[in-house]
């Protein structure tokens, strides 16, 4: 399976991400994170792996109907072996983070709290 553009794929939501300009949204699977764009939608999933404590981070590409067109994950993009081991768990790893503090509004959970606790700090 030729990987090149799962790979631009991942780089490229992982850059946006991190930039804050992709609206990730809760999906109806737990630690599923999609966010939609003009046809397509993509989810990056959080799942055990088939050893304990070995996760694996699975990105799928679903069409308007919403029928997964492509589907990849971590594993499958470390076999390539162009990069250094576990380079794409991390940056999906990071990318999921990224994703789950958006769809959470996490943000704006600890914005709240710092605005209540810092005023109370004498100068």
């Amino acid at each position: 399976m030729a990987l090149s553009k799962p790979k631009r794929l991942v780089r490229a939501l992982s850059a946006k991400t991190q930039q804050g300009a992709i609206d990730w949204q809760e999906s109806l699977s737990a630690d599923t994170f999609q966010a939609s764009f003009k046809d397509y939608s993509v989810q990056i999933a959080l799942r055990d792996g088939p050893v304990e404590g070995s996760p694996i981070i699975t990105l799928s590409v679903l069409n308007d109907e919403g029928v997964v067109v492509d589907r990849f994950n971590d594993e499958e993009l470390d076999l390539e072996g162009d990069e250094e081991r576990l380079t794409w768990f991390t940056m999906m790893q990071e990318m999921h983070n990224l994703a789950l503090r958006h769809a959470r509004g996490a943000d704006k959970a600890l914005n709240a709290i710092l605005g209540e606790i810092e005023d109370d700090i004498p100068f």
